[in-house]
């Protein structure tokens, strides 16, 4: 029973593990949620209001791997072009964008104070070695999402041979 249990944990790491490394979508919204996230730290979201915003981003994340099971599914059953098996995954893509501009919604409310943004805006130009790693991480998201994982690992072991970075 606890060998099953651990079992089924590892199936959904293993979803988990397939989005990621196959579908840029799940991953532009994995980078999302990352930066929203920290953004509401900064922001000092009270915690209900935090609550909300991790509810509104788990649904999209969600609602992407969903998107991604239907999608697959649709292509074993129907390998080629079928008008029901486009429908489909259409509606389910249309999920994730109903999902997506419902948390955009929500984000815009929730974000609204205006002078927060300004106190974090000082705080990153107050700060330049902050602002360079936030531009760095910013560079290895874009990397992460279009390149995927598999490829950033791939960029960067590159980029380190060429500047020499990594040398004793």
């Amino acid at each position: 029973m606890i060998k099953e249990f651990f079992r089924a944990f590892r199936y959904a790491f293993f979803g988990f593990i397939f989005c990621l490394r196959n579908e840029r979508n799940f991953r532009i919204h994995l980078v999302a949620f990352f930066y929203v996230i920290i953004f509401a730290f900064l922001y000092k979201m009270p915690e209900e209001k935090f609550i909300l915003l991790l509810i509104f981003l788990t649904l999209v994340l969600a609602s992407e791997m969903l998107n991604t099971a239907i999608e697959e599914l649709v292509n074993i059953v129907k390998p080629g072009y079928d008008h029901l098996a486009r429908v489909a995954k259409d509606v389910a893509a249309g999920a994730v964008l109903v999902c997506s501009l419902s948390a955009a919604a929500a984000a815009l409310v929730l974000f609204r104070d205006i002078k927060k943004w300004l106190e974090i805006l000082k705080f990153f130009t107050g700060n330049p070695l902050l602002l360079v790693l936030l531009v760095l991480s910013i560079l290895l998201s874009l990397i992460f999402i279009f390149i995927g994982p598999r490829e950033t690992r791939a960029v960067l072991h590159n980029l380190k041979k060429q500047t020499g970075a990594g040398k004793k």
